[in-house]
C-alpha cells in the first residue's frame, strides 16, 4: 500500500470478494486488489479512482464485485458522487479472467436517474439475461424508495428502472445456472425485525416494463441484533436486520434461494448470523438456522452465504463478546446434514485487539469458485492491530476438495478515526462514510444506515489472505 493506490483512509471497509477461474478480486472502500489463489498478489492494490479512470466525481464508496459464471466475466462497480444531496452514478467495469491476469473493460457510469435523489447501498445481482443494481434512494437525507436498475447483458444498456417505496434494501440474487428468459429474485427483510421475508420476482426482465411480484415467506421471528460486546467493556456498533446477500441455484431439480442477515431473538442478549433456504417455486421456507457460536456467549454479525453445485451452503460471519475479540469464522452444511443446522464453525482469523471502529461492515461476501463449483471463498472484517482489517478464506467440507494451503500476510499500521457510536440501527437512514483527513474527522454522505446444535467439525479451511488497508499516510481522496 502507498499514498497513490490505497485510497480513502475511511471506514467501514465494505469488504467484498469474488472468485474467477484463476484469480480473486477483492474490493474495499476504496481500492481493488487481485490475488492468485495460492495467496500471492497478482495485481497490487489500486485506488478505485485510478481504476475507474472514467469516473465522474471525486468521491466513491460501496464497492461491489461478482464473478458472473454465465457470462464468464468479473463485474465490478462503485458509487460515484459529489454530495449526498445530489444525484449520483455507479461506475461499472467487466473483466475476463485468464492465467495471465484479468483484462478489464470500463463501461460508461450508470446514472441514478431520479433527479436529485441519492442512490445508496447498491446491491448487485445477475441472471442469464441481465444485471441488476438495487439501491436505497434518498432525497435530502430522507428515504424515498428503492430503485431496481435492470441492465441488458448483451448491450449493457439500461432497459428499465423500477421504484418501490414500501421496501428497503431489496437484495438481488446471484442466479447460478439461470436460463435465458428466466426470472430474477430479490430478498428483503424488515430492517427493524419481523416474522417474514419479502421475496420479489422480476419477470420479462429485458422489457421496458418488467413485472415485479412480491411474495411473503414466513420465517422464525427476528429483531434487530444487539450491539456485539468487546473484551474490556464497550461494544461494536449494531446494525439493522437487512439482507446482506442472496443466491439461487437448482440442485437435483429443486430450486434453492439462500440469503443471510444478522438478527436478534426475543429472550437472548446476543445476536445471531441467520441463514435461509427458500424454495422460490412454492415461495416457502425449506429451512433456516442461526450460525453456531465459535465461542459461547458471543454475538455473530455480518454474515453472508452461497450455495454450491452439490447443494452445500457456505457461510461466513464475524463474532465478538466480552471474552473474544472481533474475529472471522466460516462454516458450511451439506444436503445430508440435519435440517436447519450448520457444521461447527472454523476460526478463519482471530481478532487480537479491542476495536476503535465507529462503523462495522457494511457487508461481507461468500462466493463459489467457478473452477469446481464446490469450493467457497469468503471475505470479512476482523480486528487486528490496525484500524480495520480484512481476511479472505477458502473452505470446503473435508473430503469434498483438497484444502488450499497458503498464506500471504501483508500488513501496515492504521490510523484511528472516531470512537464507537452507540448504534447504526433503528431507522432507514442514509449511510455515511467516516473519513480521517489531515484535520478533524468528518462525515461524508454515501454509505450505509445504519439456537442450534453444533454439527460435526468437518469444514476444512485455508487461511489465505490478510488484506490490511488504510495506511495513515494515504491521501484523502474525498477532498
Amino acid at each position: 500500500m502507498n499514498t497513490t493506490n490505497n485510497s480513502c483512509n475511511c471506514q467501514p471497509p465494505d469488504t467484498i470478494v469474488a472468485a474467477g477461474p484463476d484469480h480473486l478480486v477483492e474490493m474495499v472502500n476504496t481500492a481493488i486488489e487481485i490475488f492468485n489463489k495460492d495467496g500471492s498478489v497478482a495485481s497490487a492494490p489500486q485506488s478505485l479512482l485510478t481504476f475507474f479512470s472514467n469516473h465522474i466525481h471525486a468521491n466513491q464508496s460501496d464497492p461491489f464485485v461478482t464473478y458472473d459464471e454465465l457470462a464468464g466475466k468479473f463485474v465490478v462497480g462503485v458509487l460515484d458522487y459529489s454530495s449526498g444531496n445530489r444525484a449520483n452514478s455507479v461506475d461499472f467495469a467487466t473483466g475476463v479472467d485468464s492465467p495471465s491476469g484479468v483484462t478489464w473493460t470500463l463501461h460508461s457510469p450508470y446514472a441514478s436517474g431520479e433527479g436529485r435523489k441519492f442512490l445508496d447501498y447498491p446491491r448487485f445481482g445477475y441472471n442469464a439475461d441481465a444485471y441488476f443494481i438495487e439501491g436505497n434512494m434518498f432525497r435530502g437525507g430522507n428515504f424515498a424508495n428503492v430503485q431496481v436498475i435492470t441492465i441488458s447483458k448483451s448491450t449493457l444498456n439500461i432497459t428499465s428502472r423500477h421504484d418501490n417505496s414500501s421496501l428497503f434494501t431489496l437484495t438481488p440474487a446471484a442466479m447460478h445456472g439461470a436460463v435465458t428468459g428466466g426470472p430474477e429474485y430479490f430478498v428483503e427483510a424488515t430492517f427493524n425485525g419481523g416474522s417474514s421475508l419479502a421475496v420479489v420476482t422480476e419477470t420479462n426482465v429485458l422489457s421496458s416494463s418488467p413485472t415485479f411480484t412480491t411474495s411473503t415467506v414466513s420465517v422464525p421471528a427476528y429483531t434487530t441484533a444487539p450491539a456485539p460486546q468487546q473484551p474490556g467493556g464497550g461494544s461494536l456498533p449494531s446494525f439493522d436486520a437487512r439482507i446482506f446477500d442472496a443466491a439461487f441455484r437448482t440442485v437435483s431439480g429443486v430450486n434453492h434461494l439462500v440469503a443471510a442477515h444478522q438478527v436478534g431473538q426475543s429472550g437472548f442478549t446476543t445476536g445471531f448470523g441467520r441463514w435461509y433456504d427458500i424454495n422460490p417455486s412454492t415461495m416457502s421456507l425449506v429451512q433456516s438456522g442461526n450460525a453456531p457460536a465459535g465461542v459461547s456467549g458471543s454475538t455473530q454479525f455480518m454474515p453472508s452465504v452461497d450455495i454450491n453445485t452439490a447443494g452445500s451452503i457456505g457461510m461466513t460471519f464475524d463474532e465478538s463478546s466480552t471474552t473474544e475479540f472481533w474475529s472471522m469464522y466460516v462454516t458450511e452444511r451439506t444436503a445430508s446434514d440435519p435440517t436447519g443446522t450448520m457444521e461447527a464453525p472454523v476460526l478463519a482469523k482471530a481478532g487480537t485487539a479491542t476495536s476503535p471502529d465507529s462503523r462495522v461492515g457494511d457487508y461481507s461476501a461468500t462466493t463459489v469458485d467457478p473452477s469446481d463449483g464446490l469450493t467457497f471463498w469468503s471475505a470479512n472484517e476482523y480486528q487486528g492491530s490496525d484500524f480495520w482489517d480484512t481476511h479472505i478464506a477458502s473452505f470446503s467440507i473435508a473430503g469434498a476438495r483438497p484444502a488450499v494451503l497458503a498464506s500471504n500476510p501483508v500488513s501496515s499500521n492504521f490510523s484511528r478515526v472516531p470512537p464507537p457510536v452507540a448504534s447504526q440501527a433503528g431507522t432507514s437512514e442514509r449511510n455515511v462514510v467516516s473519513i480521517r483527513p489531515a484535520g478533524p474527522t468528518r462525515e461524508l454522505p454515501g454509505t450505509q444506515v445504519g439456537s442450534q446444535t453444533l454439527g460435526r467439525a468437518r469444514v476444512a479451511t485455508a487461511h489465505i489472505l490478510d488484506a490490511f488497508w488504510a495506511d495513515p499516510a494515504n491521501r484523502d481522496l474525498f477532498g
